[in-house]
Formats: C-alpha cells, structure tokens, sequence
C-alpha cells in the first residue's frame, strides 16, 4: 500500500469518524490505528524500505508536479514553498540534476516558485554587492565637510554646484571648532573617487530641519543621512513617509546627505556667485547654509555624451535598457522620478569602453509612501514635475476638479520613449533647436507627428510605442525593459522560428543566465561589467508571466 494511499484511507476514516458519537470517538481512533499499523506489518512487500522508497517519490513529485488531489493541496502547497523558497544552493543543485537527466520543471505554478528562487538569490547577491561598496562611514560618525578633501570643480547646474571630493587624510578634525575645509585643486581628477554635489539655498532658512524639510527628496537615493543636534523630532513623521529606495545598478550612487556651513570653494565667485552667502560674496544671495550630497563621480552625462558620439547599434540598446531598468526600479518602489532627462543621465566607462548608466536629480520626484504613484490634482497649484518639455501627456493635459489625480506610473516610460528620438537622432523632438525649429507639444502631438528615427528596429518601435499619447495603449517600463532584455540575451531562433520556445527552454535559458551572473564574482571577457549588472536586474525581478508577455510582443514584431 502506497504513502499516498495510506494518507486517502486516513483522510476517509477520519471523516466518518467526525460524523460518529463523540462518547466512542477515540476509541474507533484507537482501533483504526491498531488495524493500520497491523496491515503495515501483515505485508512482506511493504517494509521500511518500500515505504521510504514510496516517500521518496512522492516527496519529489510534489516538487515536480502540479497537486491535484484537493484533500493534501494546502500540505503539497506548503512543502513545495518550503523547498522552492529556501536555500538557494541546493535547490539549483537539485535543478542543476533534473537538466541532466531531462526532467526539468514544467508547470506553470512550479515554474514560477523556480523564478521566485532565482529573483531571492540574485537580490541576495547584489545586497551583499552594494553594502562592501557603502561601508564609509559608522552609524554614529559626525558628518560634515572636514570629512573631505575638495578637489576640482567639475560642473554646475541651475540649483548646484558639482565638485570632485575624496575622504580627508586629516585626523585632527574634530579639533577644530569652526568649519575648516580642506582643498586640493592640484591633483588629477582622477585621485577623487567621489563627487560632493552643494545645493544652492537662496531662501531657506540656515538651519538643518528647514533645509532638510524643503530639499527631503533630493536625498531619495542616500543610503546614509545625518541629522545634526538642530534637527527637529517633528520632522520624523516626514522622513517615515519618504519612500526609501533601495540601491541599484542604475541610480547614482549616492553616499550619505548632510547639512554644513557654505565655504568658500575654488572657482565658486567666477561660477556661481549668486548662489554665494553675503560672508563670501556681498552681492550673493545665498544663505550660510545648504545641503551636501556625497555621491559617486561618474565621467559625463548622456547630454554631453551625445554632444561628442554618434550613439547606435548595440551601444543605443544598452543603455536604453539600462535607463528603463532604472525606472522599473524607482516605479516598482512608488517613486516617479517627473524630471527625466539626458542632464539627469550620468555615465561611466569601465576599461571594456562599455558605458553603465546611473539615474540622478530626484528634486522633483514624486516619493511619498500615502499617495504612490497617483495624486490628487485638486487645483493648479499641485506640482506635477519639473521637465514640462518631457511631461507625459496625461500630466500636462490634467484638468484639476474635485475628484481627479494625476497617474505617474507611465509618464516616466513616455519620457524614455522621447530620449530615445535624441540618442538615435542627436536631437529631442520635444525640444527646440536648431534641428528642431518647431517642436512638438505633449499636449497636442499626435502619433503621426512623431519623427522617424533612424536605428535599430526594436529601439524604432518601442521609440514609437512609448510616445502613444493614451496611456492605457502604452507599454509600461517593465514591459518595455523585459522586451530589450530578451532582444540581447535570449537565442535568436526564438524569435525566427514558428513555435514560441517551451516552458522547459525558457527555464534552461534563465538557469544558464542564474548561473552566469552568480558565479561571476570577476566579471570575464565575454561580457562586461555593465552587461552582466544588467542581466543582474532582469533577473532580480524576474516573472514568467510578464517574460511571456514580452515574448510574444517581440515575436509579432520579428515576424
């Protein structure tokens, strides 16, 4: 007699048990397990290694197989996430033997537990990734401007300056009462492996609540605020309705956020004296204080990369995947980022000459944990962005009233779609130049209005798709991300042949990419650095369903 038997038989007995007299109710119990536990032993054929053969098989098949049987669903279910949702390394053992003897996963509920898996693991592989790369500082360290050493200027925008900055050799600062800033113009840039980023303040009061209050969401990204002793507690109900974002690949690294004295740095007076307080320069119309941000130095931005390279082929596709990728990220985290532009773009090479993109600039983000993505647009007063040139249409066309809001949850992806005119043409079509004399409007643009581009096809057609003016017939982000990652990655006979590929293809596929990405520590020569961040993100929110869904989008348009 099977395990599976003895579980049905048990199951049926109990049952009529229930409907019995409770008077003799553990005396029928105790006659049935007697009766069990005799035919057990009455049976040659059915010792202790035919039971624990019989276990065996079963136990595997509710790995294996979809559970049917409606009595043991709710037990099957829980064993198959207990073992799907562990430990990662014996579980891809145990897949790494069902691919050698071919009997792979092939349900659809188990397939997905095995996606989940491998999401836990890479997102396990990357959080171990980003803290080696942010233990600068401890919890209870004093953070301000003797930390560092100021290097070279290296840019200024309409509400900051940009200065190269590494940590300070001086191990005397504490001792000093006033702030002292230490300065090294001499040194190459490339001595300074961070870029330390001062916020113009010209109207908010010079103390660290007041400043905190008014530039909260440019610190979105920070993995590290410090709040001095002028902090007020009340502002603790803000910062716990902050959504916090976790790091990424592809948004800026940055360091810690703090509050500090405004010195006087080189090249400050001839770049930007208005934003200069009165101490330093007595036409400015700064205030004492502002707000610093510590972040990684990146090599430029994707406008001034632009400017200087014909961007196509490949190089277009990565970074549009690494730009959605990034979106994906702050949207799936109820964050709209409502300023997207190439300034806002920034880009490193590694020594392959690949570029990896980081999203920056959250001053305009939308990022509170009440409201997400969506909200209400009760007068006109509400702000909607920063970028007016790049807001998506069902922004800029909202009309305020009682009841009615304002859904980001796309606009960031429109915003993608306009980019992409400006990498494949060299010039946004929604801006005005001298390329561009007659600009198109996002309130009034139609679909046919939008400028042919040149490059390749699935970067014409997402271009196309999404710039559609309604946002119901828009792709998503994610979609739109899912779709360029498996243009680069998956085999190319999926995309010519008749057949879409199977479930069993699909998973083989996505466990040689698990493997690849976890075991890389040192990426290798095959792919870069950028490359292999970039599966790494595919991978960490990866689901069947919506890999399906891509698929089938991308095969229509190959076919």
């Amino acid at each position: 007699m099977s395990l599976r038997s003895v579980v049905s038989k048990f199951w049926t007995h109990g049952r009529a048990l229930l409907r019995g007299c409770r008077h003799d109710y553990h005396w029928r119990s105790k006659i049935f397990a007697h009766n069990l536990r005799t035919e057990s032993r009455s049976s040659p054929s059915s010792g202790v290694q035919k039971h624990y053969e019989n276990a065996r098989r079963i136990f595997a098949n509710n790995i294996l197989r979809r559970v049917t049987n409606p009595v043991s669903s709710d037990l099957r279910k829980r064993t198959t996430q207990q073992l799907l949702y562990g430990n990662s390394t014996p579980f891809f053992a145990f897949v790494g033997i069902s691919l050698a003897s071919g009997s792979i996963i092939s349900k659809e509920d188990e397939l997905e537990g095995l996606c989940w898996e491998i999401r836990e693991a890479v997102e396990r592989m990357q959080d171990s990734l980003f803290e080696a790369e942010s233990d600068l500082f401890n919890s209870d360290e004093i953070i301000d401007l003797k930390k560092f050493a100021i290097g070279p200027f290296i840019k200024t925008g309409s509400n900051a300056a940009v200065y190269a900055a590494r940590k300070s050799l001086n191990k005397d600062y504490d001792k000093v009462e006033q702030p002292a800033v230490t300065f090294d113009t001499k040194s190459h840039i490339s001595g300074f492996p961070f870029a330390l980023k001062m916020m113009f303040n010209f109207d908010i009061e010079s103390n660290a609540t007041s400043i905190l209050r008014a530039m909260l969401r440019e610190t979105i990204p920070a993995r590290f605020r410090f709040v001095s002793s002028e902090f007020a507690p009340w502002m603790q109900s803000m910062y716990e309705n902050l959504t916090i974002l976790p790091p990424h690949p592809n948004v800026v690294m940055m360091h810690c956020a703090f509050v500090d004295f405004v010195p006087e740095l080189p090249s400050s007076k001839l770049e930007f004296p208005a934003a200069l307080p009165p101490r330093i320069n007595p036409t400015g119309f700064g205030r004492n204080k502002t707000l610093f941000l510590l972040m990684k130095r990146y090599d430029t931005t994707l406008k001034e990369y632009l400017e200087q390279h014909k961007v196509e082929g490949r190089e277009a596709i990565l970074i549009v995947a690494q730009i959605l990728e990034a979106i994906v990220h702050i949207n799936r985290n109820g964050i709209a980022h409502r300023d997207l532009k190439s300034d806002n773009i920034l880009m490193e090479f590694g020594d392959d000459g690949y570029p990896n993109i980081a999203l920056t600039d959250f001053g305009c983000a939308l990022a509170e944990k009440n409201s997400g993505l969506v909200i209400p647009f009760r007068s006109y007063d509400t702000n909607r962005g920063g970028n007016a040139a790049l807001m998506a249409p069902e922004v800029a066309c909202a009309q305020p009233s009682l009841l009615s809001g304002i859904d980001y949850s796309k606009s960031d992806g429109w915003a993608v779609g306009a980019m992409i005119a400006e990498i494949l043409l060299g010039w946004n079509p929604f801006y005005r130049s001298t390329n561009n004399p007659n600009p198109l409007f996002s309130t009034s643009y139609k679909e046919s209005d939008l400028p042919d581009v040149p490059g390749p096809p699935i970067l014409t057609a997402l271009y196309k798709s999404l710039l559609t003016v309604k946002p119901s017939q828009r792709p998503s982000a994610e979609f739109a991300a899912n779709v360029l990652q498996l243009y680069l990655w998956s085999p190319s006979d999926w995309l010519k042949s008749v057949n879409p590929p199977s479930n069993t293809e699909i998973m083989q596929w996505l466990l040689c990419l698990t493997t690849k990405v976890l075991t890389t520590t040192s990426f290798g020569q095959r792919r870069s650095e950028a490359e292999y961040r970039l599966i790494g993100s595919f991978l960490s929110r990866l689901k069947l369903s919506s890999l399906k869904a891509a698929l089938f989008w991308l095969r229509s348009l190959q076919q």
